[in-house]
């Protein structure tokens, strides 16, 4: 077996975390904190527009707030959606992440 075929094959969730930047293993410990990317295909099969809460993942999180929330799959549309910061707190650094394209959608 090559070495090429031995490397990990990445889908979901973890895909579109590492080709944002996150290192491998901070996206493979996200990813396994949840069961959310299965959230995504199915969003996407009901044509709607899935987005995933991100913190910033250090020490100024809110740990009671913004990270039980981290990593977690929306639907853009769903009104049950937290707004950041109105649904959060004031001066939040958390954002949104276009499930699909991996684009920092901002605060909304």
């Amino acid at each position: 077996m090559s070495a090429k075929e031995n490397q990990p094959q990445f889908s979901g969730l973890l895909s579109i975390l590492i080709s944002v930047g996150f290192s491998s293993a901070l996206a493979i410990a996200i990813t396994e904190a949840t069961s959310e990317d299965e959230k995504i295909p199915l969003f996407i099969k009901e044509d709607k527009t899935p987005v995933i809460f991100m913190t910033k993942m250090d020490s100024k999180v809110d740990d009671k707030i913004c990270l039980p929330l981290e990593g977690t799959v929306w639907d853009k549309g769903d009104t049950n959606r937290p707004k950041i910061p109105n649904d959060t707190h004031p001066n939040c650094r958390c954002f949104y992440i276009d499930a699909i394209t991996g684009q920092d959608l901002g605060q909304f």
